[in-house]
């Protein structure tokens, strides 16, 4: 364990990147809510707008499969999803 405050982490890079995403605000919203939590896909806010674009994420994908269109990282990611 290396004991990094994932929530300032967010916070500077939000402060001196060029990434100035709003995903950074809840990425760091949620670490700051809860410093423990080990994935941003259990928390509610997270899980909450992945489980609303699931469906057109599997629409997607299904898509390039049936198309022969190689999408590795689509599948992967939605792989590791359907894991939790």
């Amino acid at each position: 364990n290396w004991f990094v405050d994932l929530s300032e982490c967010a916070r500077l890079w939000m402060g001196g990147c060029i990434i100035r995403a709003k995903l950074l605000d809840s990425i760091q919203q949620a670490f700051a809510n809860n410093p423990d939590l080990l994935n941003l896909m259990v928390d509610p806010g997270f899980a909450s707008q992945i489980n609303e674009r699931a469906p057109g994420w599997r629409r997607i994908v299904s898509l390039c499969v049936t198309n022969g269109i190689a999408c590795p990282s689509l599948c992967s990611s939605l792989t590791y999803f359907d894991t939790y």
